[in-house]
């Protein structure tokens, strides 16, 4: 999994978190988007292990209508908001500076941040050694207790 990508027990498909996208760890654009991946996924998995309480949400994804579930809507994933100890794990994220903010509509998302040949700063977050500064869904109420990236 990734900083913005987890698996949980009990639900069959991978749960893309909303509100925020960190840079990928498969098939990374460059070097440092790859580092800062890295160590979104690594402060992920950290909150994850250290948390008192964990909380996801189910969430829809925004998709076309009809795609939802499929390869055609977010690669197959559900979409969810994950929160430890009472807090949004996307704004701690991207209060460190490991994410960037990333709001989806109701039937599509703006092009994925960090597609391109300026793959950081596109995304509103700069290189590792340069980052000392910090980037309308409905609800379905199933919750699970327990995650794990």
């Amino acid at each position: 999994m990734d900083g913005d990508t987890i698996r949980a027990r009990g639900q069959s498909a991978s749960i893309r978190l909303v509100g925020f996208n960190t840079p990928e760890t498969y098939n990374p654009v460059c070097e440092a988007g790859l580092a800062l991946g890295k160590q979104a996924t690594a402060r992920l998995k950290e909150l994850l292990r250290n948390a008192s309480s964990i909380d996801l949400e189910i969430v829809p994804c925004a998709c076309r209508p009809g795609t939802q579930g499929t390869e055609d809507c977010n690669y197959g994933r559900q979409c969810g908001k994950l929160s430890v100890d009472g807090r949004d794990v996307g704004r701690t994220l991207i209060s460190e500076g490991l994410a960037a903010p990333f709001r989806c509509g109701t039937t599509a998302c703006p092009p994925t941040p960090g597609r391109g040949a300026n793959d950081l700063e596109d995304s509103g977050l700069s290189h590792p050694e340069q980052r000392h500064g910090k980037r309308p869904q409905g609800r379905d109420q199933r919750r699970t207790s327990q995650s794990s990236a």
